[in-house]
């Protein structure tokens, strides 16, 4: 069973050939999404920005990028960097950063890099430490507060305890706020004297990574943002293609409804690079708000939803590849591995002779090892497709990250859902609120 293998520019290729679904079948379904490709064709090119689809237009709009550029170079000299966000309003940076600089980027870097992302005391607490201690050392720190409705608890929380407590220690303490254009939020932050970047109101928080959001953070932790943007928009390019034997949004959104329609309402993603794990949170956290939902366009009630889980290769085959290939059939895979990694060791110890002779490179044996769980699944007739990535760099992260976008959009609408809200989330913040006053 051969499907079309997607190539774009020699860094990402998705390839569908092992999904289970029949050429013809995946092709066809695929294409009834052809009137929707268009809608966001004409969204992108009229630069739409009251379509809540209008991050479509963020590959192609330089405002951001430029305004971004411009403040990091301000903020040039500062040895940390502290983002304060939750859920899409730091993903998206966390999994850039994460996947090109590797798994230890945040302590290796320069600005080191340190995401505030939950309201665990421990937590903030040891980001505090670290804070007071480039203090104490006269260096320059930034906290970038990110959050687009201004009142997300977690995020108004732990930057009040980081501001407070960095500010008792003296230094320099910079703050910039990152939140939707126009709102009570940045005007309270202006008046605080702090530096503020907008988000267009529109852009949701998931679909936000190549707007300020992900742009100001990720230029000054020194990814080149110029290149991610570039592959963000080839994959666009591609996921708007008219041509449906060359859409991998499509045809990913195809493979997906059509596995549900068959029982398998359990998407995994297994990523082939613990430097590829953020991006995996990323990806699970845009399926799962963007199609898990009460009601359809039409007012239905149906509690739909496809549940990601999230696996790293190889160190999860010693945790949930007994399930994968011995529990129930009722999981659609997205295997993701890395051609290139940047780094080659190879070395023979004592010890060495208790396992394969080539396996004493690490390379050689995740190649080998990834080889191998894509036969095991071919056997089994467990439906998967690959993301395979020619190296882990802006072009590959900035290209996987829109079609991943741009796919989600068009299974939501086969399967007639809002991609764009996620109503239930407010009833935890209805009741915490309640308690918090």
């Amino acid at each position: 069973m051969l499907t079309s293998v997607h190539k774009l520019k020699n860094c990402v290729k998705f390839d569908f050939s092992g999904c289970g679904i029949g050429s013809k079948a995946l092709l066809a379904q695929a294409k009834k999404s052809s009137k929707y490709v268009q809608e966001l064709a004409s969204v992108a090119k009229a630069c739409d920005w009251s379509n809540p689809a209008c991050s479509i237009i963020l590959p192609n709009e330089r405002k951001f990028f430029k305004q971004s550029v411009s403040l990091a170079q301000k903020f040039s000299h500062c040895s940390l960097l502290i983002v304060v966000g939750i859920g899409g309003s730091n993903l998206g940076a966390m999994a850039v950063l994460q996947a090109i600089g590797g798994p230890y980027s945040r302590l290796l870097s320069t600005p080191q890099v340190l995401f505030a992302d939950t309201c665990d005391p421990r937590s903030i607490s040891q980001i505090i430490a670290i804070g007071k201690k480039h203090a104490r050392e006269g260096n320059e720190i930034l906290i970038n507060i990110i959050t687009k409705s201004g009142r997300t608890i977690e995020t108004i929380s732990n930057f009040g305890a980081i501001y407070s407590e960095l500010k008792k220690e003296g230094g320099k303490i910079s703050v910039v706020a990152t939140s939707d254009e126009g709102s009570e939020f940045l005007r309270a932050c202006v008046e605080e004297g702090h530096e503020t970047l907008s988000i267009p109101k529109k852009v949701g928080g998931r679909f936000s990574v190549f707007s300020n959001a992900g742009l100001f953070p990720l230029t000054l932790a020194g990814v080149d943002t110029s290149s991610l943007l570039a592959g963000a928009k080839e994959g666009l390019s591609q996921s708007l293609s008219k041509n449906m034997k060359k859409n991998p949004a499509a045809q990913m959104a195809s493979f997906l409804h059509l596995q549900s329609m068959k029982g398998k309402n359990i998407h995994a993603f297994f990523f082939f690079s613990n430097s590829m794990r953020a991006l995996g949170l990323w990806s699970r956290q845009l399926l799962a708000e963007s199609v898990g939902k009460e009601r359809t366009l039409s007012g239905k009630k149906i509690n739909f939803g496809i549940t990601p889980m999230l696996s790293t290769g190889t160190t999860d085959l010693h945790s949930m590849a007994q399930l994968y290939l011995a529990g129930p059939a009722d999981k659609a895979f997205l295997l993701a591995n890395v051609k290139n990694f940047g780094a080659h060791f190879e070395g023979a110890s004592p010890l060495s002779h208790f396992a394969p002779k080539k396996a004493n490179s690490p390379a050689r044996a995740m190649e080998a090892i990834y080889a191998g769980v894509r036969s095991a699944f071919k056997k089994e007739k467990l439906p998967f497709a690959q993301a395979q990535f020619s190296g882990l760099n802006e072009f590959c992260v900035g290209q996987y990250m829109q079609v991943q976008m741009c796919s989600t959009m068009l299974l939501a609408n086969m399967l007639n859902l809002n991609a764009f809200d996620q109503p239930a989330v407010e009833k935890y913040k209805t009741e915490a609120m309640r308690l918090l006053k």
